[in-house]
């Protein structure tokens, strides 16, 4: 029989009762502890993406071409900038491409609306998927309209 141990309110905790309880809260931790090392990573990739922002460089956004980058994207680093400042809002298709450089195709962004397409990078998340693009929608009279971040 397991001795039992009195506790401050009158009863007894048996041995048998406090080891349950402590499989409980390690098997409750062994659950969480998987949630808790990505949201740490998440916060860390987080954090880590603000920092290597950078202000909006229209040589060196021209001057990315993706694929000499490994591991570093300029354009992914500068957009956000480009976005909050609104430096693409009103210019024309000759204005855009003077800033940016020519667009690429892309048919699937052309059914979002998109009018022109340039390609930033990969997904800024904890396991990046997809690639981030900066998509560029051009009212009727053929200015900027729109300018959004769109994922594949």
């Amino acid at each position: 029989m397991y001795a039992a141990e009195a506790t401050d309110d009158g009863t007894d905790i048996t041995l048998g009762t406090r080891i349950r309880r402590v499989a409980i809260v390690l098997a409750i931790l062994a659950f969480l502890s998987p949630i808790l090392v990505l949201a740490a990573k998440k916060a860390w990739v987080s954090a880590a993406e603000r920092m290597a922002r950078r202000p909006f460089d229209a040589a060196a956004w021209r001057a990315d071409t993706l694929y000499d980058n490994v591991g570093d994207h300029p354009r992914l680093r500068m957009v956000d900038d480009l976005l909050d400042r609104r430096l693409l809002a009103g210019r024309t298709i000759a204005e855009m491409r003077a800033l940016l450089g020519a667009p690429v195709s892309i048919l699937h962004f052309e059914r979002e609306g998109c009018d022109a397409v340039y390609p930033l990078g990969p997904e800024r998340d904890v396991f990046p998927d997809a690639w981030e693009y900066l998509c560029v929608g051009l009212g009727p009279d053929g200015r900027v309209a729109s300018a959004t971040l769109m994922r594949t």
